[in-house]
């Protein structure tokens, strides 16, 4: 028997009943429990998967001489901007 099909929101604690909202309601924090009940789940923050979209922006952006405008635009230091920018240099020469 699975009583998870009889489970109801006033079932829930406060705290579980924001996370099954965060979520997008009952059936999916069901699933979700289903799946990862009794782990640890740790959440990355959006900055952490976005990093590889931002790091392509700033290839496409980047002109050869605007390391310190592309800095100050996504908010990283000149040698990160040259650390991306060399990255997509060393993917070419191994290809």
């Amino acid at each position: 028997m699975d009583f998870l099909d009889e489970l109801k929101l006033e079932d829930l604690t406060t705290e579980q009943r924001e996370i099954a909202d965060t979520l997008g309601g009952l059936d999916i924090y069901i699933n979700f429990i289903r799946n990862f009940g009794g782990s640890n789940v740790y959440a990355v923050l959006p900055e952490t998967l976005t990093i590889a979209i931002r790091n392509r922006h700033i290839r496409e952006e980047f002109n050869g001489y605007n390391y310190k405008e592309l800095a100050r635009k996504y908010r990283i230091s000149e040698i990160s901007v040259r650390r991306v920018v060399n990255e997509s240099k060393k993917e070419v020469i191994t290809k």
